[in-house]
């Protein structure tokens, strides 16, 4: 294209910690000059601002003691006046939190908009949608068929989302497949002196690594009960935030307090390769109901790949495919129970070499550089006028 786009990214989510909406940033910053539209939470982050080359960033002040209707439409309201002075040429929605928005804001600018399905909310045949879920699937519902393009995290939401909402043309997708990074020994000394934890302190001792989301529908649970069978080497990482933090320490309180469980709560996203390479096995853990966990798209897998660690998984049909053909790894089932995942622990760490050379195959066949072209080639065409007008 002879010139340079416009294009406005909105985020009800903070930037530094949403690696997948960064990669959406790159490759736009290859066809426009991008401006970011984010929350902040808490005064903490309200000065800091995300600027990668040629990026404007506008952050939403937040406050955690506003009720959620208050915080969205707020959201709503400061982000439409920003997309307005703007004058995008294109806007891009990410995640079903934006659609409205940004439906409103290509309709006031006669622009296209290009929704990034994160999560996959139509419904789970046979289970029933609370208040909650439904109106925001009720948006995106709406949203979808007015959108120039959309596309979702795996080619299996994709189709998916193309028979629910009958669309003429199956939308397209990327990975969740995170940018490589060189992680350096300064990196990890860094993350070291942040997360004291990270230090191993006896020559066999070994760190077993979640990072995700602390909800106990998740069933991680019964993976840091496995502690009960293991070794006193061997200690349990726990990185993110979400609502059953409390719960879960209090149901290890005593390995809280020896060391052996520590949770770290929220890391910035650029810390999380170095966080990897300290450890010893990396964990993944999803419900195995509701299709937007059945069909996972996990950045787990591949942050671990890159670290060079094996991991532990639930048996979700993505997890299981790549698991079972790359030999990455091993399968929690969703029976297992804390000393059968204690045994699995061991046989990792016991075969360690034999789990962990899998993932060269598993990278070398999975480059993000794919994902990267094809949604590059997407918002191209959308600029150019093509895909579905809004």
């Amino acid at each position: 294209m002879s010139e340079r786009k416009n294009i406005i990214v909105l985020l009800f989510g903070d930037i530094f910690y949403d690696g997948r909406v960064k990669r959406i940033i790159d490759i736009a910053q290859e066809i426009g000059d991008v401006t970011l539209v984010d929350v902040s939470w808490d005064s903490s982050t309200n000065e800091k601002s995300y600027a990668p080359n040629r990026l404007r960033h506008i952050r939403i002040p937040l406050k955690k003691n506003w009720g959620v209707l208050r915080q969205h439409l707020f959201f709503w309201y400061s982000a439409i006046r920003y997309a307005l002075k703007a004058q995008p040429s294109l806007i891009l929605a990410e995640d079903f939190f934006t659609t409205f928005p940004g439906w409103l804001v290509s309709i006031f600018t006669k622009k296209p908009l290009v929704y990034d399905a994160h999560e996959l909310i139509i419904p789970t045949p046979g289970s029933r949608m609370s208040p909650r879920d439904y109106f925001w699937y009720f948006l995106e519902r709406f949203v979808v068929p007015r959108a120039s393009a959309i596309f979702s995290a795996s080619k299996e939401r994709s189709e998916l989302m193309m028979a629910h909402y009958k669309l003429p043309h199956e939308p397209s997708y990327m990975l969740n497949i995170p940018t490589p990074v060189t992680v350096s020994e300064l990196d990890i000394i860094k993350v070291k002196q942040v997360h004291p934890e990270l230090i191993k302190t006896r020559e066999d001792e070994r760190i077993i690594l979640y990072q995700g989301s602390l909800t106990a529908a998740r069933g991680i649970g019964r993976f840091l009960e496995a502690l009960e069978y293991l070794p006193d080497n061997i200690r349990f990482i726990m990185v993110g935030g979400g609502p059953d933090r409390q719960t879960l320490e209090e149901k290890v309180q005593e390995h809280v307090k020896s060391g052996r469980v520590k949770f770290v709560g929220l890391v910035p996203q650029e810390d999380l390769a170095a966080i990897a390479e300290c450890a010893d096995i990396g964990i993944i853990c999803y419900p195995s109901t509701g299709l937007n966990n059945i069909y996972c798209s996990s950045t787990k897998l591949f942050e671990y790949a890159y670290a060079g660690i094996p991991v532990l998984s639930t048996d979700n049909p993505p997890l299981r495919d790549a698991i079972g053909r790359y030999g990455n790894g091993l399968l929690v089932s969703k029976n297992s129970k804390a000393d059968e995942i204690a045994r699995q622990i061991t046989e990792l760490l016991t075969s360690y070499s034999l789990y962990a050379t899998g993932h060269r195959s598993f990278l070398k066949e999975n480059p993000h550089r794919t994902e990267h072209a094809r949604i590059l080639a997407l918002l191209s065409s959308v600029l150019e006028g093509g895909q579905n007008e809004p």
